[in-house]
């Protein structure tokens, strides 16, 4: 099954996505398990931590998504030209100005994080030797960014498909020309964003890597390279996976040169998270999973990144299927189109096609659903069109039946496997001010019901709350103990990472630890007392089930037993469980 859905589809989606409702009945009974295990879960987490965690942890923060489709990566110096304002190429694809108010409704609305897809050479003319990216578009760029992050967002920014460019590195004779353009847009773009919040995320590209590395490179009439990919229906078995196999070492090659490129600028760089696109962002082809003999090739290879102790890296792919429901609103050449969505087939098929992404979270990478999303269905084929084809009477639209089905088993998958779904949105689920009519109306998701599933779906409400401080008043004579109980499920054998920032026990040489998850006593010691905001973490293993934590902090041992009470704070207290 292909995974993957063409670039185009981002221009008819600026009409076609749905409102949805919640269903009861049945489905739940085909749905993932709602009580299945969380790869990870944590109590609080600290703007300062960002910069330490790793991509499993990041991926539960970034709760739900959404893209700002249609926008910065509208490909308008087709007909722009490269000196056009930033103004005119965001609205290059019918999408109203980008305002702040955007993102503040994105998190009331139970939003965390939000991709901002760009076309960053939409002002390089590289015909004529420019491979500059204009500042004012830069500028344009990074007030965006400024709004988002200032809304309390997480941020990926990427290079989107870009008039696809990409192709250069299939044809040998462009690699170098390739390369170029990458240093262009990587050298500005990194540079740029150096100094920003650890919650910005780079994201190398898009759909393009794997078979759009052979694909054409046009802008307007210029055509830069030819389409060179076969038709993989047309060719042998042999031939086909020599093709993909070209496709993955690129790559390989060109997510290895990005990550080396953006560490090497240093400053938040060396840390910051990158994202990798998937191969054609398909799951299958990502994972390299053979449907037919159910085996792993492992052709697809996530870069190394030595200057990081702790996974920083995530994996791109988007959710399109099956195409007929997801992509077409009416028959075209290649399909009929699907109204209806939901037999056991459909949903296990799914349910197993997200299960295949755990490949990268068991080896520590976080998985981002960059895209997902479902067309609304045309009520009236037999419209009126000239004779290019274009319409002469309006498209008709209604949302298709299960669509809340659909969405909401990607959903349940997402939050089952700890993946970052970012729903693809053009001002249709989701209203930035105006209707597409361009009628003012309120921002915000346009359907209550599915307000209701992404507002309590949101990150602050899943995950538990945050461990209030102690303040204990310690006698030297005895010992001083807090109490804990968490409500976290694990399993045996999972990890348990507690820690706690203990100021004031400075007169102690003993900080103990006991927990219901093991049958160990763990301890700090320090002959000479503690210094003044100790921070005490202890990795337990545990050796039962559960759905609570209970643990106790012991503070003992006195250093001057003759000294008065020691007032005590524990604070910044977190749990983390690693399955």
């Amino acid at each position: 099954m292909k995974l993957t859905v063409k670039t185009s589809f981002k221009k008819v989606l600026v009409k076609s996505f749905i409102s949805v409702f919640v269903l009861g009945g049945c489905f739940t009974a085909c749905s993932p398990n709602a009580a299945a295990k969380d790869p990870y879960s944590y109590v609080s987490v600290d703007d300062s931590d960002f910069e330490n965690m790793e991509a499993l942890q990041f991926t539960k923060i970034m709760g739900n998504g959404i893209n700002l489709g249609n926008t910065m990566e509208a490909a308008g110096a087709s007909w722009l030209g490269f000196n056009a304002t930033p103004d005119k190429y965001e609205a290059a694809w019918g999408q109203p100005k980008t305002t702040k108010e955007i993102f503040q409704g994105y998190k009331a609305a139970g939003i965390d994080s939000v991709r901002i897809p760009v076309a960053w050479m939409s002002t390089m003319d590289i015909a004529n030797g420019d491979y500059t990216i204009n500042q004012d578009f830069i500028n344009y760029v990074k007030n965006i960014v400024n709004m988002a992050l200032e809304s309390d967002l997480i941020v990926i920014i990427n290079d989107h498909w870009d008039y696809g460019w990409w192709s250069y590195f299939g044809h040998e004779d462009k690699k170098e020309e390739a390369y170029k353009i990458m240093d262009a847009i990587w050298d500005t773009v990194g540079t740029t964003f150096k100094d920003y919040s650890y919650k910005l995320v780079f994201e190398a590209g898009n759909e393009e890597w794997g078979e759009g590395f052979f694909h054409e490179f046009k802008i307007g009439n210029n055509t830069f390279c030819e389409n060179i990919a076969p038709n993989t229906w047309g060719i042998s078995e042999a031939e086909k996976q020599d093709f993909y196999q070209k496709g993955y070492d690129l790559i390989e090659e060109v997510g290895q040169y990005f990550v080396d490129k953006i560490r090497a600028q240093g400053s938040n760089n060396t840390k910051r998270f990158l994202l990798i696109p998937g191969f054609n962002t398909g799951f299958e082809p990502t994972v390299d999973y053979d449907s037919k003999t159910k085996q792993y090739k492992n052709r697809y290879k996530m870069p190394s990144d030595p200057s990081n102790t702790v996974n920083k890296l995530l994996v791109s792919v988007h959710y399109y299927a099956p195409s007929q429901y997801s992509i077409l609103e009416e028959d075209a050449s290649w399909g009929k189109v699907a109204d209806s969505w939901g037999t056991p087939e459909e949903v296990n098929e799914q349910n197993f096609q997200f299960s295949l992404m755990s490949y990268f979270t068991e080896k520590g990478y976080g998985v981002i659903i960059g895209e997902y999303g479902v067309a609304r269905l045309c009520t009236n084929p037999d419209r009126k069109k000239d004779e290019y084809g274009n319409d002469l009477e309006k498209k008709q639209l209604k949302r298709k039946n299960n669509d809340v089905d659909w969405i909401t088993n990607i959903l349940d998958n997402c939050d089952k496997y700890n993946y970052a779904p970012m729903l693809w949105d053009c001002n249709g689920y989701f209203s930035k001010g105006v209707d597409e009519d361009g009628k003012p109306r309120p921002i915000g998701f346009v359907d209550e019901d599915i307000a209701a599933i992404y507002k309590n779906r949101n990150y602050a409400s899943e995950k538990p709350a945050d461990i209030a401080d102690k303040k204990l008043s310690v006698s030297t004579a005895e010992s001083g103990i807090a109490e804990y109980s968490i409500n976290i499920p694990f399993k045996a054998g999972d990890q348990i990472k507690i820690s706690a920032s203990f100021s004031g026990a400075s007169n102690f040489k003993q900080i103990g630890l006991q927990t219901s998850a093991d049958s160990d006593w763990h301890q700090a010691w320090e002959d000479g007392g503690f210094t003044d905001n100790y921070v005490y973490t202890e990795t337990i293993t545990a050796n039962s089930d559960g759905n609570t934590i209970q643990f106790k902090y012991i503070i003992q041992q006195p250093i001057n037993p003759d000294s008065s009470p020691s007032e005590i704070t524990i604070s910044k207290v977190k749990v983390t469980v690693n399955k």
